[in-house]
């Protein structure tokens, strides 16, 4: 444990958080980096907090590579309540909140930053909008 205190921040994601086709592996990746986290927070307390950001769709090089197209972004900032991707900079304030004494009675928990999006809440989305 350290001297002084500190904390540890866990970059995870919305997959650890309910099943999403085609994404078993890192789902159950993330899923063990949310447990992991609640896990520590438990042992290393009360010296060192212990939390986790999951991150929502994010614009970066990786994400360009992958979907490509303007048109992709488009398509999943309009399944974004707030109807836009995040930056890294929106992931990068999290963790600050989270590495401040702003944050000193919060351990064990995850925070999903995502403009509001959650798997279930796109899937009930796209069935409204079939009706």
């Amino acid at each position: 444990k350290m001297k002084d205190g500190g904390c540890i921040i866990n970059i995870a994601s919305g997959a650890g958080m309910r099943g999403s086709p085609y994404t078993g592996p890192y789902a159950a990746a993330k899923a063990g980096m949310l447990n992991m986290t609640e896990t520590l927070a438990i042992e290393l307390a009360p010296k060192i907090r212990v939390n986790a950001v999951s991150p929502g769709p994010v614009v970066t090089e990786a994400f360009d590579k992958v979907l490509g197209a303007a048109d992709a972004e488009q398509e999943i900032a309009a399944t974004i309540p707030l109807g836009f991707l995040g930056t890294p900079d929106d992931i990068a304030h999290t963790v600050v909140f989270l590495s401040s004494s702003a944050s000193r009675w919060i351990t064990g928990r995850n925070i999903l930053v995502a403009g509001g999006r959650t798997h279930r809440a796109y899937q009930y989305q796209q069935r409204l909008e079939e009706e």
